[in-house]
């Protein structure tokens, strides 16, 4: 019996969130090579995207405006933290989903936004706020041609 990785432990976990409630979203892809296996190799996880059933409330309420922001694999497994975020109501920020992605490409910010969306019933933001990354703008581009793209006032400074 092998012991299990992280990510898979992670997808686990994910898995029992989903039965506890169905409203949580949640989409990974584990990396392969050409011949669809990964080396022989536990499977390296290339990107996952989680909505939780809180998340997924903020986004049906606070969809129109979102910020979509990257760390610099600042975690011990040097993957980038994608947040999307939202303002509530009351001027507060809410998240609305979050990433953990291998690769900062365009490719794989057009699967993130695409599922997103899918989470959302095919419902894109009104404006999506960015570093204005090549990448993040080509796959908004791609992904939600009806979204307005601007550039994130903080990222301005």
């Amino acid at each position: 019996m092998h012991k299990r990785t992280d990510a898979e432990q992670l997808i686990a976990q994910l898995e029992e969130l989903k039965k506890t409630d169905e409203r949580t979203k949640y989409a990974y892809e584990f990396a392969e090579d050409e011949s669809g296996i990964a080396n022989g190799e536990p499977e390296t996880l290339e990107r996952v995207i989680v909505q939780t059933a809180q998340m997924r409330r903020n986004y049906e309420l606070y969809h129109d405006t979102v910020f979509m922001d990257a760390t610099y694999a600042t975690n011990p497994y040097r993957m980038p933290l994608v947040v999307f975020s939202g303002v509530n109501n009351e001027g507060k920020n809410c998240i609305l989903g979050f990433a953990l992605v291998k690769r900062e490409t365009m490719e794989t910010y057009a699967w993130l936004l695409t599922h997103l969306k899918s989470f959302a019933n095919d419902e894109g933001p009104q404006v999506l706020l960015t570093d204005f990354d090549p990448s993040m703008a080509g796959a908004i581009e791609r992904v939600l041609p009806k979204t307005t793209h601007l550039l994130c006032q903080w990222h301005m400074m």
